[in-house]
């Protein structure tokens, strides 16, 4: 069903920059974040950044997505989802099923 968003109208972060702590002064030592170590690069999203965005498409080859009514935070490992060497990225559809909010992918088109 439609969840009364466009498609893509909440914009995902795709390929956000790495700060180092330092220089995230805009954040609080008890901010939450979720943290992801992929062949040997780590990062770590700020929880309060991300509810903006709803998702994040980053270089490391991971997708997230949370959607702040329910509360979940979802991980895709996007190199899971090579195939012939392409590497998907996943945006926001507008629709929900079972009140979960569905991704689809920019190349395919596909939910």
């Amino acid at each position: 069903m439609w969840g009364e968003v466009p498609r893509d109208g909440i914009p995902d972060m795709i390929n956000p920059p790495v700060v180092t702590p330092p220089d995230a002064w805009y954040l609080f030592d008890e901010d939450p974040v979720f943290g992801v170590s992929f062949n040997g690069q780590h990062r770590a999203y700020p929880l309060r950044i991300l509810n903006a965005h709803e998702m994040a498409n980053d270089g490391v080859g991971a997708c997230l997505s949370r959607w702040r009514l329910l509360n979940p935070l979802r991980f895709r490992n996007r190199v899971l989802t090579k195939i012939d060497g392409q590497v998907f990225e996943f945006g926001t559809s507008g629709l929900l099923y079972r009140s979960n909010k569905l991704m689809y992918d920019r190349g395919t088109e596909t939910l």
